[in-house]
């Protein structure tokens, strides 16, 4: 029988005393303010501490980040699995190598009510880019040499074999999603008109979701990905000395071809028209970070192949968070409106179809 915890569910709940025994260091006093409210999907919180200690020689950090989970319960029910893997990685996994990744100081998650809570490195000397503005070149370049570092680093390592795949469906369904997708995106969107090829090709991934994430999530060459790569879930860096890219948010990492994650940022965070000029140079930029890395068994063209149909990994995210998240303010409004432009213009220039899927089914 699982028993329940005490989780902290507000920050008027984390005291001084609270930071003392996370730091390490005896904590004065904290104040705290609300950071990127109108950008949670699912109703979560994050907040920014800033925290003076009793001593000035005490080493702790200026101020730490809680992100605490959603405050509806039928919320965070639905993300409780996934904000314990998040707690997971960065207890375990994030610890393992020098990854692109927030420090982590803290985590707790409760397995009865799906309350969690997580505090890392604040990072207040990294920069944001609004999803809406999208990446320029140098920033997706960035981007990619970390996915490439982060994939190298676990490429068919023993460790991936323990992360989510497919089981990533029984969370958040696909075929569930899909069924009130249409419904969802006309009352947010009634204007905006979606091609029925877009509707014919998700009821065949709906119809066949088990082999065609199977075949991206299940299959060899593994290793581990972010799954939500996008540029709202990205630091940038222009201090020598730190990192370029640091990746925020790891509620889906699991295991999978690597190309699935490059697939989705380019897709998410980059306007279309700058997404075709510089797509190609990008994909062969990441394999070549990959060859460098050690990577010696993935040829470009698989690479291409799998960077292919990724896009069924932006499919995925796109239908679930239309039919499942909060999408109510004008923010959240023109941020699935950008999604799915940016969605079907990839689309078209590949043209994808059912048909670009058809040997996974042979």
């Amino acid at each position: 029988m699982q028993t329940s915890v005490t989780i902290p569910a507000t920050p008027k709940e984390l005291t001084p005393r609270f930071f003392s025994d996370v730091l390490g260091c005896e904590v004065a006093s904290i104040s705290e303010n609300r950071i990127g409210e109108d950008e949670s999907f699912a109703g979560g919180g994050l907040f920014r501490f800033k925290i003076t200690y009793m001593s000035d020689s005490q080493a702790g950090p200026a101020s730490v980040v809680a992100k605490f989970s959603p405050t509806d319960a039928a919320m965070r029910l639905r993300f409780a699995t996934a904000n314990k893997r998040e707690i997971d990685f960065y207890a375990e996994s994030s610890r393992e190598t020098e990854l692109p990744t927030p420090k982590y100081y803290f985590g707790a998650f409760d397995p009865v009510t799906g309350s969690s809570i997580l505090i890392i490195d604040d990072l207040a000397e990294f920069r944001t880019v609004g999803i809406l503005e999208g990446c320029t070149p140098d920033e997706a370049a960035s981007v990619i040499d970390a996915l490439a570092r982060i994939h190298a680093t676990f490429w068919n390592k023993p460790i991936v074999a323990s992360l989510s795949g497919t089981d990533l469906l029984q969370e958040f369904d696909f075929r569930t999603a899909w069924s009130t997708y249409r419904e969802k995106f006309s009352t947010l969107l009634p204007h905006y008109d979606i091609p029925e090829s877009f509707f014919e090709l998700c009821q065949f991934i709906a119809d066949n979701d088990q082999v065609i994430f199977g075949y991206l999530w299940n299959l060899q060459p593994l290793t581990l990905v972010h799954r939500d790569a996008h540029v709202d879930n990205i630091l940038f860096g222009d201090s020598e000395g730190v990192e370029p890219a640091i990746l925020l948010d790891w509620q889906l990492v699991g295991k999978g071809k690597g190309a699935f994650d490059l697939a989705y940022f380019l897709i998410s965070s980059l306007e279309p028209g700058l997404r075709r000029e510089i797509e190609a140079p990008m994909l062969a930029r990441y394999h070549d970070a990959l060859v460098r890395f050690g990577v010696d068994d993935y040829s470009l063209e698989r690479c291409r192949v799998d960077f292919l149909v990724s896009v069924v990994g932006k499919i995925y995210i796109t239908v679930v968070a239309t039919s499942f998240l909060d999408n109510t303010t004008p923010h959240k409004i023109a941020y699935r409106e950008a999604d799915i432009t940016r969605l079907l213009a990839f689309i078209s220039d590949h043209a994808i179809s059912h048909k670009t899927f058809s040997f996974m089914l042979d």
